[in-house]
C-alpha cells in the first residue's frame, strides 16, 4: 500500500514525464529563464523519486496501472548509502530499490523504493524528512550528440547563469557501452532557491505541494562517451561547495571567539591602554598589568578584523570600534555584560530549546530581571548598556516622528533617561516624564533636580502609567515580555490615552519571511535569556487590535530597529 502523501507526489512525477517539454523540466528546477534560454539544450528523459510503500510490489503495480512497462527491479546502491550517511543508519538496513517505469516514448519514472519502514507516518522519522526535504528527487536530461565543449558550456549556464550548485558525478564505462560509455554530472538547486522559484513562477501554491516544483532537487546530466576531464573539473566544483559549507559551519560555532576576544579586551581596559595611540604590545601589557606575550596575541587578532590598527614598528592604536569599548563609553558596559551573565544564559541554550524556558534561569536560578533586582551593581552596568543604544536610536527617533505638535511625552519602562533626553534637546517644548520602577528612577530623578521639564513617575506597568500623555513610548520593553504580559501591557497603556494620542513601540521587527535580520538574532536572545521574542509586523497588528489600538504605520531606524506608529480606535 501507498499512502496518500507518496501516492500524490507518484502522480505530480507521471504527470511531468507524460506532458513537461524539455525546456519547461528544465526551468523547474533552473529557473522560468531557463525556458528561453537556448544555449540549454538537453532532452528531459527521467524523473527519479523516493517513496516509502509497504511493499515493492505496490509500487510496480502504480506504474503498470498508469500504462507504463515496468522493469526488474535492481539495488541502489547510491542512494542506499546516502540515506544511511544521513541517518546513521547501516546501509544493510536499508533495503532501497531501483523500479523502473517505462512511458512507449522511452521517458521513465524511476522510484527509489524503501518498503516497510516503521516509523513512516512518523513526523520526524525518515519518510516524512525525506518528503520535506525531496533530497533524493531529480531530472534527468540526455545530451545526445556531445563533445566536450558543449558538455563545458551546458555545464558553466546550469552553475553561472542559473545558480545550480555542482553535486558530483561519474563515468560508467559498461552503460551504453557501444557509445563509449556514459558520463553523468549532477547538479543541485541551490537552498531556498526551489520554493522561491515556484513563487516568481507564479506558483507559489506549488511550492510545499507534494510533487510541485519545489519537489525538483537534483538534475542529472547525461551524455554517452568518456570525458573525463570534464568529470574531474566537475567533482573539483563539488568539493570546493562542500568545504565552502565546511567553512561557514566554522564561521558560525566560532563566532562567540570573536565575541568573547572583544568582551576580554573591553574588561581589562585594552581600549583605554591605547588612548595616544603608538603604543607597543609589551607597553600595552606592562600598563595593564597583563602578560605580554598573550596581549601581543590579541593585539594581532583584534588589528586583522579592523578592531584595533596596528601601525609602524608594531605600534598599536585604537580604531572606531575599540574606541567605543573605552570605559566612559556605555558600549563597554554592553560587550562586558554581554561577556558574563548573558553569555552564561546562552550556555543553556540547548535547555531553552527543549524546554522553552530561559538558559538564564537554568544557570542563576532566577529570570533576568529578578537576578538584577537584587544587584545594583549589575541594574546600573545594564542600564549604562541599554543606554548604548538608546543614544543612536533617539536621534533616529527625532528624525522618524514630528515631536513638535506634543506636549507631553511618557517613556514607559525608560531605564535611565537616554532616550527622553534626546528628545528634550530636540524639542524645547514638550515636558517628557520617566515611568519605571523606583529603583529606576530614584537615580534619575536627583539627576534632574530643578529640571521643569522632566519628571519622574515610579510604578509597575503592568498597573497604571501616567495619564494624559500626547506621545508615549515603549522602547525595548515588549520584546522582554511573552504575549499574555504584553497584553497586559498594551491595555494598561491604551487605558491613559487619549483619542489623540500616540504609541510609539521600538522594537526589532521580524520579517515575515526567512530574511536574515537581526531581529532573528535577538529572537533568540529573548529565548535564552527573559523569556520574551521578537515579533512580526502582523503579530504586533494582532497584539494591538487587543487592545483597542491600530496600527498606523511602520518606520525603519537604525541598529536592525523599527518604530511601530499605534493610535486609539
Amino acid at each position: 500500500m501507498l499512502d496518500d502523501t507518496d501516492l500524490a507526489r507518484l502522480d505530480r512525477a507521471v504527470q511531468h514525464v507524460q506532458h513537461l517539454a524539455d525546456a519547461d523540466a528544465l526551468a523547474l528546477v533552473a529557473g522560468p529563464r531557463a525556458a528561453v534560454d537556448r544555449s540549454l539544450s538537453a532532452a528531459f528523459c527521467h524523473v527519479g523519486i523516493l517513496v516509502f510503500p509497504d511493499r515493492a510490489e505496490d509500487v510496480a503495480e502504480y506504474l503498470r496501472n498508469r500504462g507504463m512497462a515496468v522493469h526488474t527491479p535492481i539495488p541502489s546502491v547510491v542512494v542506499r548509502q546516502r540515506l544511511a550517511a544521513r541517518y546513521a543508519v547501516a546501509p544493510e538496513r536499508l533495503p532501497v530499490d531501483i523500479i523502473t517505469g517505462e512511458m512507449p516514448d522511452g521517458r521513465c519514472l524511476e522510484v527509489f523504493v524503501l518498503p516497510g519502514l516503521a516509523d513512516r507516518a512518523a513526523p520526524d522519522g525518515m519518510a516524512e524528512l525525506e518528503r520535506r526535504g525531496q533530497t533524493e528527487s531529480h531530472f534527468a536530461f540526455e545530451l545526445p550528440g556531445a563533445d566536450r565543449d558543449r558538455v563545458d558550456a551546458l555545464r558553466a549556464a546550469l552553475a553561472e547563469d542559473h545558480g545550480l550548485v555542482p553535486g558530483g558525478g561519474g563515468y560508467n564505462p559498461d552503460e551504453d557501452a557501444a557509445a563509449g560509455g556514459r558520463s553523468v554530472f549532477y547538479f543541485e538547486a541551490a537552498p531556498g532557491a526551489r520554493a522561491d522559484r515556484a513563487a516568481r513562477a507564479g506558483n507559489p501554491d506549488q511550492a510545499d505541494q507534494p510533487g510541485g516544483a519545489a519537489d525538483v532537487h537534483r538534475i542529472e546530466l547525461a551524455c554517452a562517451g568518456e570525458y573525463q576531464e570534464s568529470l574531474a573539473e566537475h567533482r573539483r566544483l563539488t568539493d570546493a561547495v562542500a568545504d565552502g559549507h565546511r567553512e561557514r559551519l566554522f564561521e558560525l560555532v566560532t563566532a562567540q571567539w570573536v565575541a568573547r576576544a572583544v568582551q576580554a579586551a573591553a574588561q581589562i581596559g585594552l581600549p583605554d591602554a591605547l588612548r595616544g595611540g603608538g603604543r607597543t604590545a609589551e607597553e600595552v601589557a606592562d600598563a595593564l598589568g597583563c602578560d605580554r606575550p598573550a596581549v601581543t596575541r590579541l593585539l594581532r587578532f583584534l588589528a586583522a578584523r579592523d578592531i584595533v590598527v596596528e601601525g609602524p614598528a608594531g605600534r598599536y592604536s585604537n580604531g572606531p570600534v575599540s574606541t567605543l569599548l573605552q570605559r566612559e563609553n556605555p558600549f563597554s558596559d554592553l560587550a562586558i555584560l554581554y561577556g558574563e551573565e548573558i553569555h552564561a544564559g546562552w550556555s543553556e541554550f540547548d535547555h531553552s530549546v527543549r524546554t522553552g524556558q530561559t538558559g538564564f534561569r537554568l544557570h542563576f536560578g532566577e529570570e533576568h530581571f529578578e537576578y538584577l533586582k537584587t544587584r545594583p551593581e549589575l541594574r546600573l552596568r545594564f542600564d549604562r548598556a541599554m543606554a548604548a543604544t538608546a543614544t543612536a536610536l533617539a536621534e533616529r527617533v527625532c528624525t522618524a516622528y514630528d515631536f513638535s505638535q506634543a506636549a507631553s511625552v511618557v517613556d514607559i519602562g525608560g531605564g535611565n533617561g537616554t532616550l527622553l533626553q534626546g528628545i528634550l534637546q530636540t524639542n524645547d517644548r514638550i515636558h517628557a516624564t520617566l515611568f519605571d520602577l523606583a529603583e529606576a528612577t530614584e537615580a534619575v530623578a536627583a539627576q534632574h533636580q530643578g529640571d521643569e521639564r522632566f519628571s519622574t513617575v515610579s510604578g509597575s506597568f503592568f498597573e497604571q502609567v501616567p495619564e494624559g500623555a500626547d506621545v508615549y513610548l515603549l522602547a525595548r520593553v515588549l520584546h522582554d515580555w511573552p504575549d499574555e504580559q504584553c497584553a497586559q501591557i498594551l491595555a494598561v497603556t491604551r487605558k491613559s490615552m487619549s483619542s489623540g494620542s500616540r504609541l510609539l513601540i521600538i522594537e526589532r521587527v521580524l520579517d515575515d519571511g526567512n530574511a536574515p535580520t537581526t531581529a532573528g538574532l535577538w529572537d533568540l536572545h529573548m529565548l535564552a535569556i527573559t523569556s520574551g521574542r521578537e515579533r512580526t509586523r502582523a503579530e504586533y497588528r494582532r497584539l494591538l487590535a487587543d487592545a483597542d489600538l491600530d496600527l498606523v504605520e511602520l518606520r525603519n531606524l537604525c541598529l536592525g530597529f523599527s518604530m511601530v506608529v499605534a493610535a486609539a480606535h
